[in-house]
Protein backbone atom coordinates (compact mmCIF):
# COMPACT_ATOMS: atom_id res chain seq x y z
CA UNK A 1 0.00 0.00 0.00
CA UNK A 2 0.86 3.21 -0.73
CA UNK A 3 1.54 6.05 1.91
CA UNK A 4 0.12 9.56 1.93
CA UNK A 5 4.01 10.40 1.61
CA UNK A 6 3.89 8.86 -1.91
CA UNK A 7 6.20 5.74 -1.33
CA UNK A 8 5.65 1.97 -0.24
CA UNK A 9 6.37 1.41 3.35
CA UNK A 10 5.88 -1.96 5.42
CA UNK A 11 3.39 -2.70 7.59
CA UNK A 12 5.30 -4.36 10.14
CA UNK A 13 7.01 -2.78 13.65
CA UNK A 14 9.94 -0.95 13.54
CA UNK A 15 11.51 2.35 14.09
CA UNK A 16 11.66 5.59 11.99
CA UNK A 17 13.14 8.95 11.49
CA UNK A 18 10.64 11.44 10.16
CA UNK A 19 11.97 14.90 8.10
CA UNK A 20 9.70 17.86 8.58
CA UNK A 21 10.26 21.43 7.43
CA UNK A 22 9.48 24.51 9.57
CA UNK A 23 9.00 27.11 7.57
CA UNK A 24 9.15 30.28 10.14
CA UNK A 25 10.10 30.20 13.48
CA UNK A 26 6.93 29.21 15.98
CA UNK A 27 6.30 28.51 19.35
CA UNK A 28 5.05 24.69 20.02
CA UNK A 29 3.51 23.45 23.32
CA UNK A 30 3.21 19.82 24.05
CA UNK A 31 -0.85 18.40 24.04
CA UNK A 32 -2.27 19.43 26.83
CA UNK A 33 -0.01 22.92 27.05
CA UNK A 34 2.57 21.47 30.09
CA UNK A 35 5.63 21.84 27.93
CA UNK A 36 6.01 24.63 25.10
CA UNK A 37 9.42 25.05 22.33
CA UNK A 38 10.71 28.20 20.33
CA UNK A 39 11.95 26.52 17.27
CA UNK A 40 13.37 28.64 14.77
CA UNK A 41 12.82 27.68 10.83
CA UNK A 42 14.66 24.86 9.23
CA UNK A 43 14.63 21.30 8.70
CA UNK A 44 14.03 19.01 11.46
CA UNK A 45 14.26 15.08 12.06
CA UNK A 46 11.98 13.19 14.67
CA UNK A 47 13.15 9.86 15.80
CA UNK A 48 9.61 7.34 16.89
CA UNK A 49 8.92 3.55 16.62
CA UNK A 50 5.75 2.31 15.64
CA UNK A 51 4.99 -1.10 17.54
CA UNK A 52 1.29 -1.28 17.12
CA UNK A 53 -1.58 -2.30 14.81
CA UNK A 54 -0.08 -1.45 11.03
CA UNK A 55 3.53 -0.77 11.78
CA UNK A 56 5.30 1.75 10.03
CA UNK A 57 2.51 2.09 7.87
CA UNK A 58 0.09 3.16 9.87
CA UNK A 59 2.54 5.52 11.82
CA UNK A 60 3.79 7.21 8.61
CA UNK A 61 0.30 7.55 7.19
CA UNK A 62 -1.06 9.50 10.09
CA UNK A 63 2.02 11.92 10.48
CA UNK A 64 1.73 12.71 6.86
CA UNK A 65 -2.35 13.08 7.07
CA UNK A 66 -3.59 16.89 6.93
CA UNK A 67 -6.53 16.04 9.81
CA UNK A 68 -4.82 14.74 12.43
CA UNK A 69 -6.63 14.51 16.39
CA UNK A 70 -3.20 15.90 18.44
CA UNK A 71 -1.55 12.56 20.54
CA UNK A 72 1.96 13.25 20.51
CA UNK A 73 4.10 15.84 20.57
CA UNK A 74 5.07 15.99 16.82
CA UNK A 75 1.50 16.08 16.36
CA UNK A 76 1.88 19.86 17.83
CA UNK A 77 5.07 20.20 15.01
CA UNK A 78 2.95 18.91 12.55
CA UNK A 79 0.40 21.79 12.78
CA UNK A 80 3.51 24.45 11.15
CA UNK A 81 5.92 22.25 9.57
CA UNK A 82 5.21 19.80 6.89
CA UNK A 83 6.42 16.05 6.35
CA UNK A 84 8.79 16.25 3.75
CA UNK A 85 10.65 12.89 4.06
CA UNK A 86 11.24 9.84 6.05
CA UNK A 87 13.52 7.12 6.57
CA UNK A 88 11.97 3.42 8.19
CA UNK A 89 14.18 0.37 10.19
CA UNK A 90 12.31 -2.49 10.46
CA UNK A 91 12.12 -5.44 12.52
CA UNK A 92 14.04 -4.06 16.18
CA UNK A 93 15.51 -1.00 15.68
CA UNK A 94 16.22 0.87 18.89
CA UNK A 95 14.47 4.37 18.36
CA UNK A 96 16.65 5.72 21.67
CA UNK A 97 20.33 4.66 19.74
CA UNK A 98 18.52 6.00 16.58
CA UNK A 99 18.11 9.62 18.51
CA UNK A 100 21.57 9.23 19.60
CA UNK A 101 23.48 8.58 16.05
CA UNK A 102 21.20 11.21 14.49
CA UNK A 103 21.87 13.84 17.93
CA UNK A 104 25.84 12.85 16.20
CA UNK A 105 25.12 15.15 13.10
CA UNK A 106 22.44 17.36 14.07
CA UNK A 107 22.89 21.41 14.78
CA UNK A 108 20.68 21.19 17.58
CA UNK A 109 18.58 18.69 20.06
CA UNK A 110 15.34 20.06 20.95
CA UNK A 111 15.51 19.45 24.89
CA UNK A 112 12.68 17.26 26.40
CA UNK A 113 10.65 17.08 22.42
CA UNK A 114 9.57 13.30 22.41
CA UNK A 115 11.06 11.42 24.58
CA UNK A 116 8.82 11.26 27.97
CA UNK A 117 9.13 7.94 27.51
CA UNK A 118 12.53 7.24 28.22
CA UNK A 119 15.42 8.78 29.02
CA UNK A 120 16.97 10.67 26.02
CA UNK A 121 17.56 13.79 26.06
CA UNK A 122 15.30 14.18 22.85
CA UNK A 123 13.57 12.90 19.99
CA UNK A 124 13.80 15.75 17.71
CA UNK A 125 16.49 17.34 15.84
CA UNK A 126 17.10 20.47 13.75
CA UNK A 127 19.43 19.33 10.87
CA UNK A 128 19.94 22.65 8.97
CA UNK A 129 18.48 26.45 8.84
CA UNK A 130 15.71 27.23 6.12
CA UNK A 131 18.66 27.34 3.53
CA UNK A 132 19.52 24.17 4.07
CA UNK A 133 18.96 21.47 1.06
CA UNK A 134 16.56 18.57 1.66
CA UNK A 135 19.13 16.44 -0.39
CA UNK A 136 22.08 17.65 2.40
CA UNK A 137 19.77 16.89 5.55
CA UNK A 138 18.19 12.84 3.93
CA UNK A 139 22.36 11.80 3.25
CA UNK A 140 22.56 13.05 7.22
CA UNK A 141 20.19 11.15 7.96
CA UNK A 142 21.13 7.90 6.09
CA UNK A 143 24.82 8.48 7.64
CA UNK A 144 23.47 8.24 11.05
CA UNK A 145 21.38 4.94 10.31
CA UNK A 146 24.46 3.38 8.27
CA UNK A 147 26.54 4.10 11.82
CA UNK A 148 24.16 2.95 13.95
CA UNK A 149 23.80 -0.26 12.01
CA UNK A 150 27.56 -0.80 11.40
CA UNK A 151 27.53 -0.46 15.60
CA UNK A 152 24.91 -2.78 15.55
CA UNK A 153 26.50 -5.40 13.68
CA UNK A 154 30.18 -5.12 15.23
CA UNK A 155 28.50 -5.18 18.87
CA UNK A 156 26.60 -9.10 17.46
CA UNK A 157 29.68 -9.67 16.02
CA UNK A 158 31.97 -9.44 19.16
CA UNK A 159 29.18 -11.67 21.28
CA UNK A 160 30.10 -14.59 18.99
CA UNK A 161 32.37 -17.28 20.29
CA UNK A 162 31.85 -15.91 23.93
CA UNK A 163 30.10 -17.86 27.00
CA UNK A 164 26.23 -17.31 26.05
CA UNK A 165 27.16 -15.63 22.49
CA UNK A 166 25.77 -16.64 19.52
CA UNK A 167 27.84 -19.05 17.43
Amino acid sequence: MKTAAGSLVPGVPGSYVLLAYLPAAACISSVGGSKKWRLEAGFFAYVGSARGPGGLRARLDRHFRAQRKPHWHLDALLERASPCGYLCLCGEANECALAAAIAEVAELAVAGFGCSDCHCRSHLFRLAGPSGSLKTCLFQLVLASAVLALSAGAAQAGQRGKPGGQS
